[in-house]
């Protein structure tokens, strides 16, 4: 070939791999290229600047500098809040003194992230009877007697003094195949998302 000959045996070696085994492999390439620099790409700018607590302005400020040297960043910020939303349950009450999340409605929303996340570890499990669990872990914390800001509440009883947390962690999600003669247990994700 032409290109072990000019040095590119990175190609070469993608090649031999693409020709060499099954028919639908160059397929599976193209797939994976196409979904890492559509999806991942922008996920990772966007994950980027919401990790750098950017305000408007520093954000508008990189995003010009990078035109004026022909970098190829988009407008993020209608997609950041769209994907912070995304984060949040739909049972969402939230008022001036507190905001409650139904515990199911978060496990729903939590493993539906996970298998669109892990969505190409999914298409490999096979169509056989599935069954997944999901192992977390909880924990609380709380607060009292915490300076007073001064906030006005609609009800003057109301104080911002004490606080109680209740926090909810992803730890595993796998699946137990089960066939005729034996139960496999298969690992989907072993890692925590990332909560933006």
């Amino acid at each position: 070939m032409k290109l072990g000959k000019s040095g590119k045996r990175s190609a070469v070696s993608v090649l031999q791999d693409i020709t060499s085994t099954s028919p639908k492999r160059a397929q599976r390439y193209r797939c994976a290229h196409k979904n890492w620099t559509s999806g991942e790409d922008r996920s990772v700018k966007r994950t980027l600047i919401i990790n750098a607590k950017l305000s408007e302005h520093q954000y508008l400020l990189i995003r010009s500098a990078s035109q004026s040297y022909n970098a190829n960043i988009s407008s993020f910020k209608n997609k950041i809040l769209e994907a912070k939303r995304k984060c949040l349950p739909v049972a969402t009450i939230v008022t001036e003194n507190s905001a409650e999340i139904k515990l199911r409605c978060t496990l729903d929303l939590t493993t539906q992230r996970i298998c669109s996340y892990q969505s190409s570890v999914l298409q490999t499990v096979p169509n056989e009877s599935k069954s997944f669990t999901m192992i977390c872990k909880r924990g609380c914390d709380s607060s009292s007697g915490q300076s007073n800001y001064k906030q006005r509440f609609v009800e003057e009883d109301q104080q911002d003094c004490s606080i109680f947390i209740l926090s909810f962690v992803p730890l595993h999600l796998y699946c137990q195949i089960k066939s005729n003669q034996e139960t496999k247990s298969s690992t989907i994700s072993n890692e925590i998302l990332p909560s933006n």
